[in-house]
């Protein structure tokens, strides 16, 4: 029963909800750590020791300072129009997070900056069982000049989603980002090219058609922009046979527990998804729950 399984997924988001916070990727320098010790000492003799160990929780919120967004756990409904219009009521966990390290110290030279999303949604609907997850993990370098450089990253890519009106799977490695990027408190931007492997994947937009994505290479570009309390990316990949897009937009007033995101996801077998193309273009509205700043 798909009201069952949705009941299910939710308790285990709820689970799974504290080790996602505590293994996020906040940006460097912006957010306070995880824990602040403070220690004094005075005097020779008899002398006095104080010592305070305060234990800050990561807070979604502060991600958005200018480098993503991150929800333990979202309402999201999707609709798919792939064959019709159908709509899906889904629980998700979502993050894209990209982190920079402080460059303001003498000694440092190049900066990492590491990017991460990842998403997983469970949920039923109208299109039967609806389930997805995407995990896109780069690790690199940055280059700075008063706030602003040039970025190399490499990574993996996995895309795995669906229900009864199309799939989408994709595995890509490695993936290597070249971009520019422009990070200060409060804003944050990035335009880059992407370029990896596809080892394999499939694409299903119509009940009795499977495309097999065989191994080939993959190209395309990203864009990210973030002036706090606002995020935005848009992402664009071609492999031999198929395409996929995406966009979003996600906001996150400071000191709100609610966060609320418009996304869509697309892939087509051609450059773009119009003519006689096999495509699928899911839309996502989501309202998220996330630690107060």
């Amino acid at each position: 029963m798909p009201h069952r399984k949705i009941r299910i997924a939710f308790f285990a988001l709820l689970v799974w909800m504290p080790s996602v916070l505590a293994t996020a990727h906040m940006p460097s320098g912006l957010p306070p750590p995880l824990m602040q010790a403070d220690s004094r000492s005075s005097g020779r003799r008899g002398a006095q020791a104080q010592a305070n160990v305060q234990l800050l929780a990561p807070s979604p919120v502060r991600s958005l300072l200018g480098a993503g967004h991150a929800s333990p756990a979202e309402l999201s409904l999707r609709q798919t129009s792939s064959d019709g219009l159908r709509s899906t009521l889904a629980y998700s966990i979502y993050s894209s997070v990209t982190s920079v390290s402080d460059v303001s110290q003498p000694e440092a030279h190049s900066a990492g900056t590491n990017r991460s999303t990842f998403s997983a949604h469970i949920g039923g609907g109208d299109n039967g069982f609806d389930a997805g997850v995407l995990v896109d993990v780069a690790h690199g370098r940055r280059w700075p000049e008063q706030g602003h450089g040039f970025v190399v990253r490499g990574g993996v890519r996995l895309r795995v989603e669906g229900n009864r009106a199309y799939y989408v799977s994709a595995l890509q490695a490695p993936m290597l980002d070249v971009a520019y990027q422009f990070a200060v408190p409060g804003k944050f931007f990035e335009l880059g090219a992407r370029g990896g492997l596809l080892w394999d994947g499939r694409f299903r937009a119509e009940p009795h058609f499977t495309r097999n994505l065989e191994l080939g290479p993959v190209g395309g570009a990203a864009i990210d922009l973030g002036i706090t309390p606002v995020w935005t990316s848009a992402r664009w990949l071609r492999s031999t046979h198929v395409s996929e897009f995406s966009l979003e937009l996600c906001s996150q007033p400071g000191g709100s527990i609610w966060s609320m995101c418009m996304r869509t996801f697309g892939a087509t077998e051609g450059m773009w998804p119009r003519g006689s193309n096999r495509r699928v273009l899911v839309g996502v509205l989501a309202v998220g729950l996330a630690l107060p700043s």
